[in-house]
C-alpha cells in the first residue's frame, strides 16, 4: 500500500509566508501477498514478445530439462508463434515459482547459465548446455566445490562436483570415458539423479 507524508517547513516568523512544501511516496512491499499467476504469465509474455517462432523453440529446448514428456510433446506439436509464446510464458512462470523437484530459477539466470555452459562444457561439437556437465550446471547452478583429477596411469580423468546446500550436501561424479573431453555423469547422491556406488569401475 502507499502512504503519503507531507512535511511543511515554515519560517520562524509567525506571519511569514509558506516557504516550502515537500511530498514523498513511500511504498511498502508485503512479501506475504501472492502475485496472481496470470499477472506473472502476462509479464513473461512481454519478455518473450520480440522472439520469433524458431527462437522460442530454441529457448524451450534449453529449459526442457524441467519439462515432462507430455509438455515436450505438446510444445513440439505447436507450429504457431503465438501458441509457443503463450505456452513458454506459462512454463517459465512455473519454473520461476519452483517446478517439480527443482528449486526456482529466473529466466535471466537460467539463460545466463546456458551461455556459461556453452563456454565451459562444449565437447565433440555438442553445445555445452546439452552435455551432462552442462545439464547439471543448468539445473543446479555453480557447484560449491569442484575436484578435478587428471588421467593417471590407467585411470581416466574425472571430476567431482559438490553442492553443500542441496539436500544437506550432494555429489556429482563425471568421468571422461571417451578421453575426448566429454564427461559423462556416472554417479550422484542427489535424489532423482543417477546413482552408482561402484562408479570407480568407469575410471579404467
Amino acid at each position: 500500500y502507499t502512504k503519503r507524508f507531507f512535511a511543511d517547513f515554515m519560517s520562524s516568523e509567525p506571519d511569514a509566508s509558506e516557504l516550502m512544501k515537500s511530498a514523498k511516496n513511500l511504498f511498502v512491499y508485503n512479501s506475504h501477498v501472492a502475485i496472481p499467476a496470470g499477472t506473472l504469465v502476462s509479464a513473461k509474455a512481454n519478455e518473450l514478445a520480440g522472439l520469433s517462432g524458431d527462437e522460442l523453440s530454441e529457448e524451450f529446448h534449453k529449459i526442457s530439462y524441467y519439462a515432462t514428456e507430455e509438455e515436450s510433446r505438446t510444445f513440439s506439436a505447436m507450429t504457431g508463434t503465438d501458441g509457443k509464446r503463450e505456452f513458454l510464458s506459462r512454463f517459465w512462470t512455473d519454473v520461476e515459482r519452483g517446478k517439480g523437484r527443482f528449486d526456482p530459477v529466473t529466466r535471466t539466470e537460467y539463460l545466463r547459465r546456458a551461455v556459461t555452459a556453452d563456454d565451459r562444457y562444449r565437447a565433440l561439437g555438442k553445445e555445452g548446455w546439452r552435455t551432462e556437465r552442462g545439464r547439471v550446471f543448468m539445473l543446479y547452478g555453480e557447484p560449491d566445490e569442484v575436484e578435478r583429477f587428471p588421467s593417471s596411469g590407467e585411470n581416466k580423468p574425472y571430476e567431482i562436483w559438490r553442492y553443500f546446500r542441496t539436500e544437506g550436501g550432494v555429489d556429482f561424479v563425471f568421468v571422461d570415458r571417451s578421453m575426448f573431453g566429454e564427461y559423462a555423469l556416472v554417479h550422484s547422491t542427489k535424489r532423482g539423479e543417477l546413482r552408482d556406488d561402484d562408479w570407480q569401475r568407469y575410471l579404467k
